[in-house]
């Protein structure tokens, strides 16, 4: 079983580096191809480099904060890209639906992986999501 809080001597620098290097990526990938929708993609992918070395290395808190991350920007995806051609109603909805499922991401990866039933997240996901 993994633990929760294991010690700090984990590089937590791997995870901002990464980011930054997607970061720059995707901009100079949208600057290329003039794309406009391309840059929203950014806080989805920073937050999946979260989840993937917490799961790997990091404390459970990037797991979080990476699922989370990656519901941010399904929301901002949503609702400020020009792909997405539904009323501002429905795109607040899809917006908020999968925030909420963020946080059921981060459920089922303490289940998983930490093998620990964290309930207090089934609040948030179903507060959010039905809203």
């Amino acid at each position: 079983m993994k633990d929760l809080h294991p010690s700090p001597r984990f590089n937590n620098l791997l995870v901002l580096g990464l980011s930054f290097i997607l970061t720059g990526f995707i901009i100079f990938l949208d600057n290329l191809f003039k794309t406009g929708w391309l840059v929203f993609i950014i806080l989805p992918l920073v937050g999946l480099v979260a989840v993937v070395t917490s799961v790997k290395k990091l404390p459970a808190g990037y797991a979080l904060a990476g699922s989370l991350t990656i519901g941010l920007g399904w929301l901002l995806f949503i609702a400020l890209s020009d792909l997405v051609t539904v009323p501002i109603e429905s795109r607040v909805g899809y917006g908020l639906a999968g925030f909420g499922l963020s946080w059921l991401v981060f459920f089922f990866i303490g289940m998983k992986v930490y093998q620990q039933r964290l309930y207090w997240i089934l609040i948030p996901s179903g507060t959010i999501a039905v809203d």
